[in-house]
């Protein structure tokens, strides 16, 4: 599992009013879609697709054709089916994780009719949330070994919580926004210094303009 956040300085993914375009620069958005060609399959939560309306494949021209599996974590399937997501290259296979209780969803029946290669995984759910250990597993059932998680804050803060990220790619941009932006990582429940993550290990680090690059390994962990 490979996280990648894009953040000012101050580590805001957005205005209050969740203007996010754009944060950091088009080289760094470039680089963005390039580790998009790296994994399998992108991750993002359902707020991402209802607010970024994002199409989730690669933009970088000549590599258009390895853009990753799309994959919806979401509780409630109340999508109109008309977002980017499911009707930008249709041709590329999106799955959504979903708990049983929408395995009804009147829409649903004909987002897998678009693609035969569509699929709607069925999850436990932990503290009202799609348990995201099991999804994963899953996801590994069916072949797919290597994620890129560009989700919100919900489902950022839900990865590093469960300690299942591997990589973490954090693209700062020299920007500030404030108090009053919208927080990379959410609550974690962490009241004591000494319970905060410290799992990670800084491997490299550049610059892309005037936006800083910085990738982490989970300790004891190969990334290939």
């Amino acid at each position: 599992v490979t996280l990648k956040i894009a953040t000012s300085l101050d580590g805001k993914i957005a205005t209050k009013n969740f203007q996010s375009k754009w944060i950091t620069s088009e080289n760094s958005r470039k680089f963005s879609n390039f580790l998009r060609t790296k994994n399998q399959a992108i991750l993002v939560g359902a707020n991402t697709v209802r607010i970024d309306n994002p199409s989730l494949d690669c933009r970088i021209l000549g590599l258009e054709e390895y853009s990753p599996t799309k994959i919806i974590i979401c509780k409630n399937l109340d999508f109109t089916f008309e977002e980017n997501i499911f009707t930008k290259n249709p041709q590329i296979a999106t799955i959504i994780l979903c708990p049983k209780s929408q395995k009804n969803q009147p829409n649903l029946e004909k987002f897998l009719q678009k693609n035969p290669k569509n699929l709607a995984i069925f999850c436990e759910e932990i503290d009202n949330k799609i348990n995201i250990e099991n999804a994963l597993e899953k996801l590994n059932e069916i072949g797919i070994n290597s994620i890129l998680v560009e989700g919100g804050s919900s489902i950022i803060s839900q990865f590093l919580h469960k300690n299942l990220v591997d990589e973490l790619i954090w693209i700062h941009a020299g920007i500030i926004i404030g108090n009053d932006g919208l927080e990379a990582v959410g609550k974690l429940g962490i009241n004591d210094l000494k319970l905060a993550i410290n799992n990670f290990q800084l491997h490299k680090f550049w610059q892309i303009d005037n936006d800083l690059v910085k990738i982490y390994k989970k300790l004891n962990t190969k990334i290939f």
